[in-house]
């Protein structure tokens, strides 16, 4: 459990291209998909993290269905959150 100290945080937001594996995003308190860009395409988009708060994203191929162009990160900092 964390605790933060103050009461302010920022946010990052991160564009993941087509074809991209493994695409550090950085070290960040929490990490989501915010907006997928272009057609539901399918494919498979993917923001994972190492559970030390280091974050990486995936945008592929899956199943013979194109990936979508791209989709946004956003990605949240928070003082006292260990990072």
């Amino acid at each position: 459990m964390w605790r933060s100290l103050g009461g302010s945080f920022s946010v990052n937001t991160y564009v993941v291209v087509v074809n991209s594996t493994g695409q550090y995003l950085g070290t960040h308190a929490y990490c989501s998909i915010g907006q997928l860009r272009g057609g539901p395409q399918g494919g498979y988009q993917e923001v994972y993290t190492d559970g030390l708060n280091n974050w990486w994203a995936n945008n592929t191929y899956w199943s013979n269905q194109w990936a979508d162009p791209q989709f946004v990160v956003n990605c949240l900092n928070l003082p006292g959150a260990g990072i």
